[in-house]
């Protein structure tokens, strides 16, 4: 597995920390949730199945 860091500006930050807050997950777990999403979305195979249930 590979690292990522991300730089995210503050308004951004603080969205992103308030909505992973509200569900009760991490910041981490809600971006792979999106990112999963997103891909999904574009007809990406192969991905590892990400749900709330599987990351809280």
């Amino acid at each position: 597995m590979k690292q990522l860091t991300l730089r995210l500006p503050d308004d951004l930050y603080k969205e992103v920390k308030r909505e992973a807050d509200e569900l009760g997950i991490t910041m981490k777990d809600l971006i792979l949730l999106i990112l999963n999403s997103y891909c999904l979305s574009q007809g990406v195979l192969g991905l590892p199945q990400v749900s709330l249930s599987t990351v809280a």
